[in-house]
């Protein structure tokens, strides 16, 4: 039975779980870990605020939320998986820096621990419906797939100095690969993992950000299959854009995630076309449900610690490549 919840971090996406918990899961009581206390009016409620690990260990939780800056999530994952504590943590799962810790000390963890790894466009319909198109074979043999995502960082968050924000501070995580790490995440579910063979990463300048954050990347890969893969990524362009496009021997599969819309084409030039919501918290609530199976052994997570191990081993390998 889960009946406590304990959400790390209290910025944008903390602040979110926080309320679909709220809304939905009534009976579950929240506790949250923060740096520092607040006068926000959840603490006027029965919410439980800690501000020390050991703190909130005493109050027992029964599932932990990690949604701190990603250079903290390694440590506070540790520290809740060593005291059998399953765990939610927000994408990315840790900073390409910290990759020789996180195979150290968690990924034996989670072999016993339930660990889902946040990357929420897993659970959205259309993901299933690619997969079962691709299994099935509706486009035949798989030649090239290209994943496309551009937004402008000043509207991500709203009341927000973007300046100040986790994705423009190098030191808190920020920048194009981790920030935008879905798309990576993505490819390797539907081609398996990639092997990153090109990349470039550069600063635009049209930000006012520090000049070491990347703005906008542009990798190129290859699947065990020898799909050719193609990723340009970018928080400085607008209007947002975010495309998936898979062509192969017999017709073509084309997602658009801004407008919810997936497309198959097959060899005959036929279109079917579906339509799915473009509501986050739709897609977040999926993901909580499934997180709250997983804590009671229900499910396996979908997501798993070495899927976002992997991720972080081709951030490393593209940082490398622009040495």
């Amino acid at each position: 039975m889960i009946n406590k919840i304990l959400i790390c971090g209290f910025g944008s996406m903390g602040r979110k779980y926080y309320e679909l918990l709220r809304l939905n899961y009534k009976n579950i009581k929240i506790g949250l870990l923060r740096q520092k206390s607040s006068d926000e009016p959840f603490e006027k409620r029965s919410v439980k605020t800690f501000h020390t690990l050991e703190d909130s260990l005493a109050w027992a939780p029964n599932a932990a939320i990690i949604s701190t800056p990603a250079p903290f999530h390694l440590k506070q994952a540790i520290f809740y998986a060593q005291n059998n504590i399953p765990l939610l943590i927000e994408k990315p799962l840790a900073v390409d820096s910290q990759i020789f810790t996180a195979c150290k000390d968690l990924k034996l963890l989670s072999e016993n621990i339930p660990i889902l790894i946040g990357y929420v466009l897993r659970h959205d319909p259309a993901h299933n419906q690619i997969k079962k198109y691709l299994r099935d074979g509706k486009i035949g043999k798989i030649v090239d797939a290209s994943f496309s995502c551009g937004s402008w960082l000043p509207s991500w968050r709203e009341n927000q100095d973007y300046k100040k924000s986790v994705s423009a501070r190098k030191q808190l995580g920020g920048g194009v690969l981790l920030e935008m790490s879905h798309e990576l995440d993505l490819a390797n579910s539907f081609l398996g993992k990639i092997d990153i063979k090109h990349a470039i990463i550069s600063n635009s300048n049209l930000l006012d950000i520090d000049s070491n954050v990347e703005d906008k990347v542009q990798i190129s890969g290859l699947s065990k299959d020898q799909v050719f893969v193609n990723l340009n990524l970018n928080f400085c362009t607008k209007p947002t854009s975010r495309e998936i496009i898979f062509r192969g021997s017999d017709g073509l599969i084309k997602w658009n995630l801004t407008k919810g819309k997936l497309i198959h084409v097959n060899a005959s030039h036929l279109e079917t076309v579906k339509t799915f919501s473009v509501d986050p918290l739709y897609r977040l609530n999926s993901e909580l449900k499934h997180f709250m199976k997983c804590c009671l052994k229900q499910e396996e997570p979908i997501v798993k610690f070495q899927d976002g191990l992997n991720v972080l081993n081709q951030i490393r390998e593209i940082r490398l490549l622009n040495q």
